[in-house]
């Protein structure tokens, strides 16, 4: 998980950017790797003063905001340095970037320095997850138009982001971790590079609609509280994403898998087992309501013949009879335990407080 500038630029953006991504990964993976940008930059002593203690802040942010989700023991910290030279094959996917971020991207000057002749623009691509806010040295701005504005700072932010990339696959190879993204930019770069759609990919592009609304640290706790449930489902999970990648084009886009997967595979399945649970809830309900019924049928004869004795067997049939079908209720829930979509209809049941 990156929390460099060009993805988070405020303490706001980054805390949100813990809540979207443990929200992604919880049901998938045991943990998720978060740049130690502020350590990297204290031990190559490039923070110093007034930036030292902002950065500082926003790390302390971020510590907080993952203990408020209860998510300590997912996150690890990791150093990540940005390469100061791009990679042959991303340095040519540079001009191919900078194209994508000018395609409907608004920029607007924010302030102008006329003694330094430096402006500061804002530049918002749908593409990019944050407004940028770059400087350029324009000495005569009568002269510039806006077209050679949008294409410097785009291909200056087009820079940033081929550096960030370098350096997330680097990273990956090194710690020999599977590499996911969230920014539609990147993932766009790493397809055209040849990255296939992986697992990973599919998983973190997941949307489970049963799971709307509730709230993270809910969800951790219950993973911890079924963990044997929820490595079923995980095992499940796994085998239903690397079925779908087999049959799918190789250059398939991750989001457009995972929407199959949730549909072809999680929902049916979930929907066989809420119809088997619900089958079994019922006629629970119904013998038992006849169990006690023969009961009270056999005390009442007792009582009409005047026969004291007939109560207690009446009440010993009724209680019999409860007893089996409870038995029987019983077997077929420690059979639907078994089934890997248990774990999320748990989650389900509880969130909507049936469980």
């Amino acid at each position: 998980m990156d929390m460099s500038r060009v993805v988070c630029g405020t303490t706001d953006c980054r805390v949100r950017l813990v809540h979207d991504v443990v929200s992604k990964m919880w049901f998938y993976f045991d943990a998720v790797v978060l740049a130690d940008d502020v350590g990297d930059l204290i031990r190559s002593d490039e923070l110093h003063g007034d930036h030292l203690q902002i950065e500082l802040e926003r790390s302390a942010a971020v510590c907080l905001a993952i203990r408020e989700i209860g998510a300590e023991a997912l996150i690890q910290y990791r150093s990540k340095a940005i390469p100061k030279e791009i990679p042959f094959q991303l340095s040519r996917a540079v001009p191919r970037i900078a194209a994508e971020l000018r395609r409907k991207a608004e920029i607007s000057s924010l302030e102008r320095n006329h003694d330094t002749d430096q402006t500061l623009f804002g530049f918002r691509s749908p593409l990019s997850p944050v407004v940028e806010k770059l400087i350029l040295h324009i000495a005569f701005p009568e002269m510039t138009t806006d077209d050679q504005i949008s294409r410097a700072l785009a291909y200056t932010l087009a820079e940033s982001h081929a550096q960030l990339l370098a350096s997330d696959l680097r990273a990956a190879r090194m710690y020999r971790l599977p590499l996911g993204t969230t920014v539609e930019l990147h993932r766009r770069v790493l397809r055209r590079m040849g990255h296939t759609a992986s697992p990973t990919n599919v998983a973190l592009e997941l949307r489970l609609p049963v799971l709307d609304g509730m709230p993270v640290r809910e969800l951790l706790r219950f993973r911890d509280a079924e963990y044997d449930h929820f490595l079923l489902f995980r095992r499940r999970l796994q085998e239903i994403i690397t079925a779908k990648l087999q049959v799918v084009p190789p250059h398939d886009d991750a989001r457009r898998v995972a929407q199959m997967v949730v549909r072809d595979a999680i929902e049916p399945e979930l929907a066989h087992l809420r119809i088997r649970m619900k089958a079994a809830r019922s006629v629970l309900k119904r013998t038992a309501g006849f169990g006690v019924g023969v009961g009270a049928i056999i005390a009442g004869f007792g009582t009409w013949f005047g026969i004291p004795p007939m109560e207690t067997l009446g009440a010993a049939t009724g209680a019999a009879v409860g007893t089996g079908i409870q038995q029987k209720f019983a077997e077929r829930t420690n059979d639907m335990q078994l089934d890997p979509m248990y774990f999320l209809w748990r989650v389900y049941e509880h969130g909507h407080g049936s469980a």
